[in-house]
């Protein structure tokens, strides 16, 4: 038989009770823009004042789309670095392992941060931003050595996906209470 003591609720049966209470707390009001409570929630906006989920801004639509689209692109070409890899083209196999591995891994991240751009996931800005921020040397790499038209491929959408991400409406609809917040 069990202990009535033991009976307290789980931690995630009183958060749950918490949600369905409400936000406020007595004493604490909150403004037209809930200010005390994104100050108690470390800058971040509470989920029951975000936008509905359907209505995403057009800035993150842009920024979700574009790091789909570089996920598409370099996952198309994980695929033709394998074939490559595995008809010998490689000079030095062990390399072309490691750039054909990190190319995949590259693609599933982007993919996996569009989703979770997508359902509002605030605190993966900052790793897809970081992740543009190391294609622009790319890029700019590629221009300098002559590549110019795949340059202006890697570096241009890497940018203004760093310009979308940082924008006002993307920072409010994932919940950062300004643009400079990295969640």
């Amino acid at each position: 038989m069990t202990d009535p003591a033991d009976r307290s609720p789980r931690p995630d049966q009183r958060r749950r009770a918490q949600a369905q209470r409400g936000k406020a707390r007595p004493g604490k009001s909150l403004g037209a823009n809930g200010a005390a409570g994104r100050a108690e929630q470390g800058g971040r906006t509470p989920a029951a004042e975000r936008p509905a989920v359907g209505a995403l801004p057009l800035t993150l639509r842009a920024a979700v789309a574009g790091l789909s689209v570089e996920a598409v692109a370099l996952g198309v070409l994980g695929v033709v670095l394998i074939v490559k890899d595995a008809t010998g083209e490689a000079g030095d196999l062990r390399a072309a392992l490691f750039l054909t591995g990190f190319t995949i891994l590259y693609a599933v991240v982007l993919g996996a941060l569009a989703r979770a751009l997508a359902r509002r996931r605030g605190g993966v800005r900052g790793l897809a931003i970081a992740l543009q921020l190391m294609l622009a040397p790319v890029g700019y790499s590629l221009l300098s050595t002559g590549a110019v038209w795949l340059g202006v491929l890697v570096a241009v959408p890497a940018l203004a996906v760093i310009a979308l991400l940082m924008a006002p409406p993307t920072a409010r609809a994932l919940g950062l209470a300004d643009g400079a917040a990295n969640g």
